[in-house]
């Protein structure tokens, strides 16, 4: 059995209000990554920059701001 290992994840944060399907987002690319083999702790790592950089790409369609996963080319 392997041994458990506790991982700290960090980034700048991004400045957005009303946001919509982070968590979606978030959970769709993490299996993505996942169903490609990678280990669970760069599977994570790279779900979290492919969310942020959506978030940063991302452009208001009225009092809300949805993701920009279409434009995203953080995925290798």
């Amino acid at each position: 059995m392997m041994k458990a290992r506790n991982y700290i994840f960090t980034a700048p944060r991004v400045e957005a209000l009303e946001t919509h399907g982070v968590g979606s987002t978030f959970s769709a690319a993490l299996t993505a990554f996942l169903a490609r083999r990678d280990l669970m702790k760069d599977a994570v790592g790279q779900a979290k920059e492919f969310v942020r950089q959506s978030l940063l790409q991302a452009s208001e369609v009225g009092t809300h701001r949805p993701l920009n996963v279409s434009l995203n080319k953080t995925i290798s």
